[in-house]
């Protein structure tokens, strides 16, 4: 399955690779024992919900980061502001 795989790779990272097969070969029996519908579905959802949070960022309002400080002179006015 990782055939693409061009290079040699180091000794220890062989167990690495046989491992990760294992595992990929584990993750596409799990998919295909789900029915296509249920995948479609899953699928839609998340996009929607993706789709949704986005507008939700882009439309959201803008708040105000505007701070006032005011005090007497000496009173730690632009010590507080560059702490």
């Amino acid at each position: 399955m990782l055939s693409f795989v061009m290079w040699k790779l180091p000794e220890g990272m062989e167990q690495w690779k046989k491992e990760l097969e294992e595992w990929l070969n584990r993750g596409i029996e799990f998919i295909n024992q789900i029915p296509p519908t249920q995948l479609y579905i899953a699928c839609a959802v998340l996009l929607l919900t993706t789709a949704l949070l986005l507008l939700l960022q882009v439309f959201r309002r803008k708040k105000s980061t505007t701070i006032v400080l005011a005090g007497l002179s000496g009173s730690g006015k632009t010590v507080l502001f560059y702490q």
